[in-house]
């Protein structure tokens, strides 16, 4: 990206006396893509200064959104989960028809998800310092943190049940997913207005639909 990025500002043209130079510094031991403006006119430096940062932070924007990643907060990238589950769904297929296999000939919507669920519990949990792993690397590498089980879970999910509303719910250090299914008593319900069945694909506990770790749960009311 930060090669990317230097390509891009130094594709501008700039008035003769302008110059712009880029580099990479370290911010708390992080590379950081940095840009230098010089020049005797003010109002010069100025506007080149301002087309090259534009034009630096287009080429992240879109070096990410390519790779299913936004930037969440300054500096601090993240994969696009939402994206991410709807771009693997396809590739999942296989996986889809054995878990359909499993169940009865007139399995349920709420059945498949807790097939579904169990199965993504069972692989082993890897914490979150192992980095995102994206659906196919989990089912490969047989393991994934948070994010990434909640990922291959949504992706499964989507495939089979397209239309059916998911999300993706995000606390602090931690990741998992919620489902529009009809409620049944017990189930916690997550989502703007509660109306998402919670379902934790982390493990490695076998927490059933509708129910979440303790720790996922401060802030969420059991209705």
């Amino acid at each position: 990206m930060l090669a990317a990025q230097t390509a891009a500002v130094q594709a501008l043209v700039h008035p003769p006396e302008v110059d712009v130079s880029t580099s990479v510094v370290r911010s708390s031991g992080s590379p950081m893509f940095n840009i230098v403006v010089k020049g005797t006119v003010k109002e010069l430096v100025a506007e080149a200064n301002k087309l090259s940062w534009d034009a630096a932070k287009e080429c992240k924007r879109q070096f990410m959104h390519d790779r299913l990643y936004y930037e969440r907060k300054k500096d601090r990238i993240a994969p696009d989960y939402d994206r991410l589950f709807k771009h693997y769904a396809p590739m999942v297929a296989s996986v889809v028809a054995a878990l359909r296999q499993s169940l009865p000939a007139t399995y349920t919507p709420r059945m498949f998800v807790a097939r579904t669920l169990a199965f993504v519990q069972c692989l082993p949990y890897e914490r979150a310092e192992g980095g995102f792993r994206r659906p196919l690397a989990v089912l490969t590498d047989l393991r994934g943190n948070c994010g990434s089980k909640t990922t291959l879970f949504l992706a499964l999910l989507h495939h089979a049940y397209p239309t059916l509303d998911k999300c993706v719910c995000l606390i602090p250090q931690h990741v998992f997913a919620g489902v529009k299914l009809e409620k049944v008593e017990g189930d916690i319900m997550v989502g703007d207005e509660n109306q998402f069945v919670a379902v934790e694909p982390v493990g490695p506990g076998r927490l059933a639909v509708g129910q979440l770790r303790p720790t996922s749960t401060p802030s969420l009311l059991r209705r």
